[in-house]
């Protein structure tokens, strides 16, 4: 059976690796810092040094102000510049840790467009009703084929919208238009599931409050040059509500990426 989002399993090991090479990293980063800053430190002091056997006693450079004044003042500056400079370097050659949200593997990537074909039945039986008339008049048979807009990320797999394409007359449709979108898709590599809703234009262009809803299962049959799913085939059940009545449709029907 499909998974609701089999990528979250994959995220979850990714953080806890994460978290593990993120500790490792910064381990790494202060033993480095503490080395440069020892390093750097060992080197101002030696300046110090130096520049006082140069000129600590030696005539002062500033009038009124001692030479080991001023030595100890420029080994101050550059222990002020040494120590954003050990943290700078101590991260320098650092693998960069970061999670991915986009990166989806090709056999779990649903992403992109794809046309349907859906044959409906009516499930229904007559009820003798003006409701039950206009749903026969414009369910049984149809065949819908229509064009759908999948989105994917780590944490939702969704078709956000999809529609009959149909040829209209004088701008009505010749017959019943669908419109409708998925709630969050369970899947895996082999299989999608999902709910959705939308709702139906008659071919009169007459609103009986025409909602649709129901659930779709669709098994994956081939996969594309790059390991995408690229056919699905499968099953719908649904309810259309006309005025105060609901009906049965079921489908066989098919997805195919474009």
């Amino acid at each position: 059976m499909a998974q609701l989002n089999p990528m979250l399993e994959e995220l979850q090991q990714q953080i806890l690796q994460h978290n593990k090479d993120a500790e490792a990293m910064l381990d790494k980063v202060a033993d480095n810092q503490n080395r440069i800053t020892i390093g750097i430190v060992v080197f101002n002091v030696t300046v110090f040094i130096l520049l006082e056997k140069l000129f600590g006693s030696s005539t002062p450079l500033i009038t009124g102000l001692d030479n080991t004044i001023l030595n100890l003042l420029a080994t101050i500056c550059l222990l002020l510049i040494s120590f954003p400079t050990a943290a700078k370097y101590g991260k320098r050659n650092l693998k960069q840790l970061k999670l991915n949200e986009e990166q989806i593997k090709p056999k779990l990537n649903y992403a992109g467009s794809w046309e349907y074909q859906t044959n409906f039945r009516i499930q229904t039986l007559d009820d003798g009703t003006e409701e039950y008339q206009r749903f026969k008049e414009n369910m049984e048979g149809y065949e819908e084929h229509g064009i759908s807009q999948w989105t994917q990320n780590v944490f939702e797999l969704k078709i956000e919208y999809a529609n009959t394409a149909l040829p209209k007359t004088d701008g009505v449709p010749k017959k019943p238009q669908v419109s409708w979108q998925s709630n969050p898709i369970s899947y895996d590599e082999h299989e999608v599931r999902w709910s959705f809703n939308g709702k139906i234009w008659w071919a009169d262009d007459k609103n009986y409050a025409n909602e649709f809803s129901g659930i779709e299962f669709y098994h994956v049959r081939e996969n594309d040059k790059d390991g995408r799913p690229s056919l699905l085939e499968g099953r719908l059940i649904g309810t259309i509500l006309i005025g105060e009545k609901f009906f049965v449709v079921d489908a066989i029907s098919s997805f195919k990426r474009i």
